[in-house]
């Protein structure tokens, strides 16, 4: 092996040579030193002025690095050739020329390369351009890199000997890191020329983000006729943001316009905030309530994530999804989407102040529900809460801590603002024009008083008063002390109206303020039990229970001496109530009724030991076969009547580490009858008239469970699949992340997601069982198809659940899906046939029926 390098003003006029390190050449020869090294063997032509390496050979001049089998450099003519050579026990052509200028990686058969004009010639050439290939009979190469062929095919698939398809154009030119431009062009799949021909066309290849238009689609829906839908501009804004804007039109007059921006900063943040409006008119314009069935939509969805290495202590996110009319449902391809009511969003801030001893966070949220439109929105919220202090937790001069070490005191503060409505209500923005000043809107809505925001704010003070051992250390007993204060704005006051018979609700916009006190005490133990076996499969089973009893006090809070209640006459009789004047406070209010109650609840586990394994590995395990057995009531010694509370019990378990089960129920203690054709529980304890410990008034039981093939496997500790290893993994998480529901994982041979449910209840000597369940999985025909389904079924209405079917094709560099949904308002199907490269996503064929073209 020879590794000297090459000066080209040092050679010497007569040798020949095989072992120079530097030569002397005339005044034009090249100013910069060449490299080279060969594994066989390096012959230098001082005559003729030339180099010839052999076997492996490398040059490298200016950046530029070239590998080859054989490489020639004429000094004279400064140029450099290089070939690959024949395999002597298979024929095959090996070696072949590969060249690197730092920028693109070309391979081909054979080489020519000027050092002085950089211009050069390649024949029989494969290189990497984007996310495609070249693959040239013979290429030019530009002194500004740019690169010229007469005959050229350009790919997305690996396969650079065969590809699966290849656009062949006899007229090709490539800027480097701009754009692929081409002639006349013909699509060929599986080397058969297809009828698909292009006059021209152009392949961005940019690194980074590049603005262009959208593709859109076009056809015909049997609701809103003929259409162009996902119209639209992609905007490169920066490295750190971009943004896509879209529409649809529908030529019977709807209409559909989105936003969707997108940012990240690495280390730092990343998100997108989407922002969407459209309007459907359904029917004919010749229907005599076709204005009356126009639906306009509004959504806004907005999710920020900030890494919380960048700075430490406080964070800042939002999940914000908020939609007028069932937007979702209406233009999501989401199946959580299409079938859920409940739509909630959250701001927050948080943040840790002096030394970690102060947390405060603030936050905005939003609850609504598009059946029964219902619609809640607190902004702002803010809590602000002081670690516990001890300040006698240090030991005394002995080394020994006193009783009195688990001293401590609190505070919390919470203030809120929020409007309770309906949705229509707070889109018409008529909430907001007591909120903000000089704001006004013109709607024919009328506010009822209690609609607008409603302010309150509590301070609570927990204070512990020391802990206690006794009996040997086994009990522990903690006292307690809490002092809360309510500030709010408004209060109300009731009275009777003579005229119309009815009570009036006056609200009084006044500061106010209210507090309540309680005291506390609370006994706890764990008590443990270990049966224990002979031999056999189970050598032990441990129950373990930790019983707590707490004894509470809180006083009457509506006696007059208060001022919190007051007194009203309720209908025409002269019958009277009591009521409170915080009575719609949102942050609560001082109750009524004294309480001495004592709380009671005893919490289970139980595990075993358990023989696993097979032959010699055979060894005992630790098992739990109940995760949580719970046992929770309460007893009210001042109430009045009633004063055993409900029994509630709630259980959790996992089943050979995959079956998930929750299960809970509620028990009355009470007897019941029937008054004016509904059931009361009276002061009457079942057992004492029935013996029976009480009515199960609703219980129920959830399990899910979910199987994957990968599950069964060994898995190696050195093993490295799915994980990141490159930009193109992150670029497909990242893909799969924001497209989940698009992503086909042929990994995994086979999946199944289970989740069974049952509820009952029982009212009015009435007993219903709601009864659902459902399925969803896929698995593999053979390793290049994937079949999927996901359904389910309603006992209680008796009805399937949505219902999706989904079949892929894996066909290397092309992809084709099938997804088919038989029945309800989703009612479509969907077949695709396209290339995997987001840069050929335009060769493709779909034929679909969406929904909204029934």
């Amino acid at each position: 092996m020879y590794t000297p390098s090459v000066s080209a003003k040092t050679l010497d006029s007569t040798k020949l040579s095989t072992n120079l390190d530097t030569f002397r050449m005339s005044k034009d020869a090249l100013d910069q030193i060449i490299e080279y090294h060969a594994d066989d063997s390096c012959l230098f032509d001082v005559g003729n002025r030339k180099a010839f390496l052999w076997g492996k050979a490398i040059v490298k001049y200016e950046g530029m690095e070239v590998k080859a089998a054989i490489i020639v450099l004429d000094f004279q003519t400064k140029q450099l050739y290089a070939k690959g050579r024949l395999n002597d026990s298979s024929g095959a052509y090996v070696d072949r020329p590969f060249f690197n200028d730092g920028e693109r990686q070309t391979e081909a058969d054979t080489m020519i390369y000027n050092f002085e004009t950089k211009r050069g010639r390649t024949y029989g050439i494969a290189m990497k351009e984007g996310e495609g290939y070249i693959l040239c009979n013979k290429v030019l190469r530009d002194d500004d890199k740019s690169i010229y062929s007469d005959l050229g095919k350009y790919t997305t698939c690996n396969d650079k000997t065969h590809p699966h398809f290849y656009l062949q154009s006899r007229n090709l030119k490539i800027v480097p890191e701009k754009k692929i431009i081409f002639g006349p062009s013909n699509l060929v799949i599986e080397g058969i020329p297809t009828p698909l021909y292009l006059p021209f066309g152009m392949f961005p290849t940019k690194k980074g983000q590049s603005s262009g238009l959208i593709p859109f689609e076009y056809g015909t829906s049997g609701f809103y006729g003929p259409y162009l839908r996902n119209m639209g501009y992609h905007f490169a804004i920066s490295d750190y943001i971009d943004q896509s804007i879209t529409g649809d039109a529908y030529f019977r007059g709807s209409w559909r316009l989105a936003s969707n921006t997108r940012y990240v900063k690495r280390y730092n943040y990343n998100g997108n905030f989407n922002l969407e409006f459209a309007k459907y008119l359904n029917g004919e314009k010749e229907d005599l309530n076709y204005k009356q069935n126009i639906t306009k939509t509004f959504r806004v969805v907005w999710r920020h994530t900030q890494d919380p290495k960048k700075h430490p202590g406080s964070n800042f996110s939002s999940n914000v999804d908020i939609q007028k009319n069932n937007a979702a449902r209406l233009n999501s391809l989401n199946p959580s989407a299409i079938v859920s009511n409940e739509f909630g969003s959250s701001v927050t801030f948080s943040k840790t102040l002096i030394q970690n001893r102060l947390d405060l966070r603030m936050s905005a949220l939003h609850r609504q529900n598009t059946s029964t439109h219902n619609f809640s929105m607190t902004l702002p919220n803010l809590t602000v809460s002081m670690q516990r202090i001890t300040p006698f937790s240090q030991p005394d001069a002995t080394g020994k801590y006193k009783w009195y070490k688990d001293f401590g005191v609190s505070y919390i503060l919470e203030m809120e603002n929020r409007i309770d409505t309906k949705d229509s209500v707070f889109f018409s923005g008529k909430p907001f024009e007591k909120f903000i000043p000089g704001f006004s809107v013109q709607s024919p809505i009328t506010l009822k008083p209690n609609e607008g925001f409603k302010q309150g704010i509590v301070h609570s003070i927990p204070i512990t008063l020391g802990s206690y051992k006794f009996l040997k250390q086994h009990f522990s007993l903690t006292p307690t002390v809490a002092y809360k204060e309510y500030w709010y704005f408004n209060t109300i006051e009731k009275q009777w109206n003579q005229q119309l018979k009815k009570v009036d609700t006056i609200y009084n916009n006044q500061f106010n303020r209210a507090s309540d006190y309680s005291a506390s005490v609370t006994v706890a133990t764990q008590v443990f039990g270990t049966f224990l076996f002979n031999g056999g499969k189970i050598k032990a089973i441990r129950h373990n229970i930790t019983p707590q009893v707490s004894f509470g006090y809180r006083p009457d809070y509506s006696s007059d001496k208060f001022g919190y209640y007051r007194t009203v006459q309720k209908d025409t009789t002269g019958a009277t109530a009591r009521y409170s004047i915080y009575e719609q406070a949102i942050k609560g209010s001082p109750l009524a009724g004294a309480e001495g109650r004592m709380n009671f609840s005893i919490i289970n586990k139980l595990q075993a030991k358990v023989l696993k394994g097979k032959d010699t590995a055979r060894k005992y395990q630790n098992v739990t076969w109940i995760e949580n057995f719970a046992i929770n009531g309460s007893y009210n010694f001042l109430a009045d009547s009633q004063k055993l509370s409900k029994i509630s019990v709630a259980a959790f378990t996992k089943l050979f580490n995959q079956i998930n089960i929750n299960a809970n129920a509620t028990l009355n203690p009470y007897d019941k009858r029937i008054v004016n054709g509904r059931e009361v529980y009276y002061d009457e304890l079942l057992w004492n008239s029935n013996k029976r410990i009480g009515t199960w008034t609703n219980a129920g039981i959830q399990m899910n469970t979910g199987l994957r093939a990968d599950m069964f496997k060994k898995k190696k500790s050195m093993d490295t699949t799915g994980k990141i290893k490159n930009d193109a993994d992150k670029r497909e998480f990242m893909q799969m992340i924001s497209n989940p529901f698009a992503y086909v994982d042929f990994n995994s041979p086979w999946s199944v997601n289970a989740n069974y449910s049952l509820q009952y209840t029982r009212a009015n000597y009435k007993t219903i069982y709601a009864q659902t369940f459902t399925l969803s999985g896929d698995f593999n025909l053979t390793p290049k198809w994937k079949i999927g389904c996901s359904s389910g079924y309603d006992f209680y209405q008796k009805k399937i659940a949505y219902t999706q079917f989904d079949i892929s094709r894996l066909l290397h560099c092309w992809a084709l899906n099938f997804s088919w949904i038989p029945d309800g308002i989703r009612k479509s199907f969907t077949f695709s046939l396209k290339v995997n490269s987001s840069m050929l996503q335009s060769l493709k064929v779909d034929k679909k029926r969406n929904w909204f073209d029934q």
